[in-house]
């Protein structure tokens, strides 16, 4: 219920006396430093909301961690599908490098072109990637569902960030070029003398 002040001060056996002072900031975030900052000037002790919740917080922050690790491991996986279908292609094409390599491209040319086709299926793949997690969030966060205790909501709370694309999208490049390395650098290697021969052969 709502009571004036003074009422408040009565009924606790406590007139003149302001127990608690709730601040709201316009930045949340902001909150730890506003608190020190008024501590320093009324000398009264001031707590932000993170220490208040600091058992949740570190709750959330390994329940984050976790799942870190989980994507980390799906980006692996996808990153050794890459570097198996790059060295399947390799080994399938190596005559046609080694043709590319009598009519003059170098060993860089080759390996420009197999890194750029790593690149391309890790932009295509962290793309649709993208596409389809931000189309799953937005149904999942129309999803009823009831939830009580520390936080109250009728449908499943979601966190839908564009920074986290951006960092799925450069984290799912880096991992394609770097599985498409290792083959790239043995197509670079391939001696057009030595294919043609075993191919005549």
């Amino acid at each position: 219920m709502y009571v004036s002040l003074r009422n408040a001060q009565t009924l606790m056996g406590k007139p003149d006396v302001v127990g608690r002072i709730d601040v709201r900031l316009s930045d949340e975030n902001v909150a730890p430093e506003m608190s020190d900052r008024l501590e320093r000037i009324f000398g009264y002790d001031a707590e932000s909301w993170q220490e208040q919740n600091q058992n949740f917080l570190s709750l959330f922050a390994q329940q984050n961690m976790i799942i870190g690790f989980v994507v980390g491991a799906i980006l692996a996986v996808g990153g050794f599908g890459i570097l198996a279908i790059q060295i399947m292609i390799v080994l399938q094409k190596t005559r046609d490098i080694a043709i590319l390599r009598s009519v003059g491209f170098t060993r860089s040319d080759i390996l420009s072109a197999f890194l750029l086709q790593g690149a391309v299926i890790a932009i295509v793949g962290a793309t649709l990637g993208d596409l389809g997690g931000h189309y799953l969030i937005g149904f999942l966060g129309q999803l009823k569902t009831k939830q009580e205790g520390l936080v109250k909501s009728d449908t499943f709370l979601v966190y839908d960030d564009p920074k986290f694309y951006f960092y799925g999208f450069g984290f799912a490049l880096l991992i394609g070029i770097t599985a498409s390395l290792i083959p790239a650098l043995r197509g670079s290697r391939v001696e057009p003398v030595d294919v043609l021969r075993g191919q005549i052969g």
